[in-house]
């Protein structure tokens, strides 16, 4: 009898789909959601476990194989791991209701179930958990963005570099590098310049930035990118990476330099840090300087470099 009733209140706190989460192999919904299907099912600690992993995968190796390698083990156990939790959660029920059937079969119901909240809750805390990470990781590492974004851009792309954002206009003044810049929105890159990028990038351009991306590899900061794009409050091209290339000495920067491919005269400097390396190329069309920052991560291949002299040599104005 007793384990005819532990499977009523087993029933009872499961819910819905106690025969498929108790009989199948392979949990479908948890393949597809992982952290949110055990948030939907009130397994938060679980959730917020795989939620770290999923994040610290994406984050660190970037690789889409060891992500999917997490969906399928989800799939595959989430099952198993459930009624292990849902067991332990109704002993627990029992043991502070004893004697009190009622209030057994009312708390397993209570306590188990599903919760469409619950998909919110566990939204919430991951945004949370999100939040702090990055913020170690910005604070111990210096991860910043990488190619002077607006503040938007740097929500979005969340990308590193040295370079930082301003969050009090008061700490700007244009014309006079300080560690961040502006970048306009108001010009089309295609209409000014022509530019080839190898097939191997991959395109996360929009209209008035260019960027391409490469990975190489599974190592961390394995990747070259390239932005281009239009900075505000500047129309010097060679007074912006004079400045620049000051602001950085600290960081192993070269002299500004100057040279001319395809009748394009760019202004242009590096310089190094525990990332990699990042070149800013800079020049001036009808008063507006464009910016190209090419940046070469550590755990980069030889066809980074190489890439960066193609793309150098294909750009041309219109």
């Amino acid at each position: 009898m007793e384990n005819n009733n532990n499977e009523v209140l087993l029933r009872k706190f499961i819910g819905n789909n106690y025969d498929k989460i108790t009989t199948r192999m392979f949990n479908i919904p948890g393949f597809f959601f992982t952290s949110f299907y055990m948030f939907y099912r009130k397994m938060y600690l679980y959730g917020v476990v795989v939620f770290l992993i999923e994040f610290s995968l994406s984050n660190l190796l970037n690789n889409i194989y060891f992500s999917l390698i997490i969906n399928i083990l989800v799939g595959i156990f989430v099952n198993k791991i459930y009624v292990s939790f849902a067991k332990n959660k109704i002993n627990k029920i029992m043991l502070d209701n004893k004697g009190n059937e009622e209030e057994i079969n009312k708390k397993c119901e209570q306590v188990g179930g599903t919760s469409i909240a619950g998909i919110f809750i566990g939204l919430l805390i991951d945004i949370v958990i999100s939040a702090i990470l990055m913020f170690v990781l910005i604070s111990v590492f210096g991860f910043q963005s990488n190619s002077f974004y607006s503040i938007s851009s740097f929500v979005e792309e969340n990308e590193e570099d040295d370079i930082e954002f301003y969050t009090d206009e008061e700490e700007y003044t244009p014309g006079v590098y300080n560690g961040g810049l502006y970048f306009s929105a108001d010009v089309i890159i295609g209409d000014e310049f022509e530019v080839t990028v190898p097939t191997a990038f991959e395109n996360n351009s929009s209209d008035s930035q260019l960027m391409y991306e490469y990975s190489s590899g599974n190592e961390i900061f394995n990747k070259c990118i390239l932005y281009f794009e239009v900075v505000e409050d500047y129309t010097d091209s060679s007074d912006l990476i004079n400045q620049m290339s000051v602001y950085h000495k600290e960081n192993n920067a070269t002299e500004a330099k100057s040279e001319i491919i395809n009748n394009v005269n760019w202004n242009w400097f590096s310089f190094t840090n525990d990332i990699g390396k990042y070149y800013y190329y800079a020049t001036t069309k009808d008063n507006r300087v464009y910016l190209l920052n090419y940046e070469v991560q550590q755990s980069t291949d030889s066809n980074c470099e190489t890439y960066r002299t193609e793309i150098l040599n294909s750009i041309k104005s219109k």
